[in-house]
């Protein structure tokens, strides 16, 4: 049993004894006006008002109401009924009857019902169709016993009375003692409360006007009023329409009066027709109302939801887009502005590719692809965009699809953020880690990874040349004159080096004194004219020294050819190897090798 059932209080003696009198009155109205040829009643309500009572107390306070309508039921059967003979056989089967739907209404549906869902309309149906039948068959066995009328007709007047009594008075009982009802009407508008009055009105004068004459079949016309009472009022409509269309249908066909009269075979003909016809009524009513009530719930939560997400939309410096499944925008955040300096609206029905710039619009497009093409995966992407003042930005996307109830991939959702400054630190680091601190030229990294780039499996022609440049005795600089002036000394040969170059060529700093250029697409004959240039200006140069000296630093110089697919180690060796032999033959000179 739920903890909440466990711990609520049991009704006080008034309430019990309150509800016994209900049992009575109702159990005498049935035995006394729904009894046909001696047998069972065709319409019982008492024990459907006894079920709604125990489900919605503790079992342990169940003793005392179920001995007060114990009570109640024999006196009704002793007045109204089948005499005092079956009175206390009956009373027994009756509250056992209710005290066993109670209990298995309440495990179907885990505790206690609010007739709010689909598979709570389930349980209450389950209960009213299967109770009734197995305590049906010792009561139509009393009945038989009492009155010898057939068994089985006395069995399915049990079973379908009893159900229907279940199925239209149950669940406006359940809410009354629920507090629903009264809830409701305390939270109704007045205009509410005058249209759920007009509507009821408006189902008794229908359900009048249908069996209140003879004349013509309008069986029908109490169920527009039904229809209507179900989605303007919801479930307590619903009860009360079903009630109000019990009592009117049963009081003019118990009288002989109604559409219901022309049906040929007597009284219990006409009774179980009225019983198909409730409960049919009662199976269009029950479910729609649960139905729109689970549906009203969804939509307070979409619409609760829906607010969230639009305070966090709008707090948000993220951009939240959506696009269809050819890449069209069809919705965006208002922090666009902020982003790119567009409208929300502005960007709506242009394809997302159209702001990104060309050297991006592949990627962007893969990204949004592999997305759509797996529904579980968030892909992301990073890419420049163009902003509504034609500036570039960086932005990083997260996408993920969108899929439908039945399973299809109808678009997809992007987070958007700008990453402009990220980048720019980005392209700052990767520039300081490429960079010698000292000169300001490429490192050996950066020379490696560009020779790397323009070095690669071909054809085996040459593709350009690799000089290597060494500064002549620069170690008595540093000896001689000190750090300062052999940094002076590097600055210097280094403005050298980056101003005689061509524009395309890779210069960089290899090692303490030690100097590459990467000539692209020069011949050996071009290369030696252009480190020969540079070997002279430096030669001509001269820089003071701390201590007022003039230096004139000189360089020598070895040549290699690049062929495509050569190798950066076996280049650069055969380059050191024609150093060596500049050096050898007396510095401040070049060679080539070969």
């Amino acid at each position: 049993m739920p903890a909440h059932q466990a711990v609520a209080r049991p009704p006080s003696a008034a309430h019990d004894l309150l509800l016994g009198l209900c049992f009575f009155t109702a159990a005498s109205l049935s035995a006394g006006l729904t009894r046909f040829q001696s047998g069972v009643a065709f319409i019982w309500l008492a024990n459907a008002i006894l079920l709604a009572a125990l489900h919605n107390s503790p079992r342990r306070g169940w003793m005392r109401p179920m001995a007060l309508c114990t009570l109640g039921s024999v006196v009704a059967t002793s007045l109204f009924g089948m005499g005092p003979v079956s009175a206390v056989p009956l009373a027994i089967l009756n509250v056992g009857e209710a005290a066993a739907g109670a209990m298995l209404l309440g495990w179907l549906n885990r505790g206690r019902i609010s007739l709010s869902s689909g598979r709570e309309i389930a349980g209450l149906l389950t209960v009213a169709l299967l109770v009734p039948a197995v305590s049906g068959i010792p009561g139509a066995a009393v009945a038989h016993f009492v009155t010898h009328q057939d068994y089985w007709a006395n069995w399915m007047a049990w079973t379908s009375g009893h159900a229907l009594g279940v199925l239209t008075i149950t669940p406006l009982t359940l809410l009354l003692l629920r507090g629903d009802v009264a809830g409701s009407i305390g939270k109704a508008s007045a205009s509410a409360r005058m249209e759920a009055v007009a509507l009821l009105l408006l189902m008794i004068a229908t359900s009048i006007s249908a069996f209140g004459q003879t004349q013509y079949p309008l069986l029908f016309l109490p169920f527009l009023s039904l229809v209507m009472c179900v989605f303007r009022i919801g479930r307590i409509g619903a009860t009360f329409s079903l009630v109000l269309l019990t009592i009117i249908s049963a009081y003019y066909t118990l009288r002989g009066e109604g559409p219901i009269h022309l049906i040929a075979g007597g009284p219990g003909a006409e009774a179980q027709f009225l019983q198909l016809y409730l409960a049919v009524a009662t199976l269009v009513a029950l479910p729609a109302a649960a139905e729109l009530k689970r549906r009203s719930r969804l939509f307070s939560e979409l619409e609760r939801n829906a607010a969230i997400h639009r305070l966090i939309i709008d707090r948000t410096g993220d951009l939240l887009m959506t696009t269809d499944v050819l890449g069209t925008i069809t919705y965006t955040s208002p922090s666009i502005r902020t982003l790119t300096g567009y409208g929300a609206m502005e960007l709506v029905g242009r394809r997302v590719r159209d702001v990104v710039v060309e050297q991006d619009q592949e990627v962007a497009s893969v990204a949004h692809a592999t997305a759509l093409r797996d529904p579980s995966r968030t892909v992301m992407v990073e890419y420049r965009a163009n902003r509504a003042t034609g500036e570039t930005g960086w932005f990083e996307s997260h996408i993920r699809a969108i899929v439908s109830e039945t399973g299809e991939t109808i678009g997809a959702v992007s987070i958007v953020r700008e990453i402009s400054d990220r980048k720019a630190r980005e392209s700052d680091l990767a520039a300081a880690a490429a960079t010698d601190p000292l000169t300001g030229l490429a490192n050996r990294r950066a020379f490696e990874a560009a020779y790397d780039s323009l070095s690669v499996a071909g054809h085996g022609h040459s593709i350009g040349c690799l000089a290597v440049f060494d500064l002549d005795h620069f170690k008595l600089v540093n000896d001689l004159h000190g750090h300062a002036a052999g940094d002076a000394v590097l600055h210097g040969f280094a403005d050298i080096l980056a101003r005689e170059v061509r524009t395309g060529d890779v210069v960089a700093r290899i090692g303490g004194e030690e100097f590459a250029v990467i000539l692209v697409d020069a011949d050996l004959q071009q290369a030696e004219a252009i480190c020969d240039r540079i070997r002279r200006v430096l030669w001509a140069w001269s820089v003071s020294a701390p201590t007022g000296t003039a230096l004139r630093p000189t360089v020598s110089v070895g040549i290699a050819p690049i062929h495509d697919g050569s190798t950066r180690e076996e280049t650069l060796d055969a380059a050191d190897r024609a150093l060596y032999r500049a050096k050898d033959r007396g510095r401040n000179r070049l060679a080539i090798a070969g």
